[in-house]
């Protein structure tokens, strides 16, 4: 089992209304490619909430995790993306997911069979998001791995928020930018390889996986780095959604033990998929059927 818990929203392009978050998207992933999982949310008491909590029970998730806020708006991000297909985000605050509180399970439910629990910095951006957090990891069996998306939004974070995400994760993803931001706060010197050793050293990370864009992927451990050149993505749209797609898989390949090659390398084809439909949430199934094979050859 995985357990998922962050923000659930609405993206806001300019021609329609999406729904997204990162550790819904991570979770929506995962549930595609068969993956046992439960997401923990909140969301508002309006049409947006509504949309939100039909969607997930349609998806096969349970609505009942999903908390209901009767005083706030359901998260919602206003999404402008160049010519390139590169997005600004504007995060709005002071929404339900700001206020996600801790789960209430049942006294029989273990947290033994849990494997992985996924987490992002969004929603530790409020005081009783971060204590929510807290208090849920703070149940995990010793066999639970933490893997921390930290996903870096401006104005959005502190440095406090950072070093707890990076204290609580086993597994860390990060891009160029959010590993810049981190050696900037922490003063770590380049090369860029040195800065993530350092990470490594600083907070026990047993893996770190870091996206440089169009360039490359690469994984870090304490002993091992492995680097996969980038590829083209065939029909570029959009990057929306492209690093949680990236995450989701090299999730699967951790929870498998594959190779960190073959992960990094199904990884980026999967995300490249993304980049090449609108949004972070692909409507056909044909991106997790060319990636379910691989996924059943263990």
């Amino acid at each position: 089992m995985i357990y998922v818990i962050g923000e659930i929203l609405v993206d806001v392009f300019a021609s329609e209304r999406v729904i997204g978050g990162a550790p819904f998207n991570f979770a929506y992933h995962l549930k595609k490619l068969g993956l046992p999982v439960r997401f923990f949310s909140r969301v508002g008491a309006d049409a947006d909430g509504r949309r939100i909590l039909a969607f997930v029970e349609a998806k096969g998730f349970d609505p009942d995790d999903i908390q209901i806020d009767p005083q706030r708006k359901t998260g919602y991000v206003t999404v402008a993306v160049d010519a390139q297909g590169v997005p600004d985000f504007t995060i709005h605050a002071d929404v339900a997911y700001d206020f996600i509180r801790p789960p209430v399970l049942p006294p029989s439910e273990q947290f033994n069979d849990v494997e992985l629990i996924y987490f992002g910095s969004l929603m530790q951006r409020s005081e009783l998001g971060r204590r929510s957090l807290a208090a849920l990891l703070g149940q995990r069996a010793p066999r639970t791995r933490c893997f921390c998306d930290i996903n870096l939004r401006s104005a959005c974070y502190t440095p406090d928020t950072i070093t707890a995400c990076l204290r609580h994760a086993e597994i860390l993803k990060l891009n160029n930018d959010e590993l810049d931001a981190l050696a900037s706060l922490f003063r770590y010197d380049p090369p860029y390889e040195e800065q993530v050793r350092t990470l490594i050293r600083a907070f026990n990370l047993q893996v770190v996986i870091l996206t440089r864009g169009a360039e490359a992927a690469e994984v870090f451990t304490p002993t091992v780095h492995d680097r996969l050149p980038g590829i083209p993505v065939p029909r570029m749209e959009d990057t929306v959604g492209a690093g949680d797609a990236f995450a989701s898989v090299c999730a699967v390949g951790l929870l498998h033990n594959w190779p960190y090659r073959r992960m990094l390398t199904l990884a980026t084809r999967f995300a490249s998929g993304i980049c090449a439909v609108k949004g972070a949430l692909p409507i056909a199934d044909d991106l997790y059927v060319s990636l379910k094979p691989y996924l059943e050859k263990g």
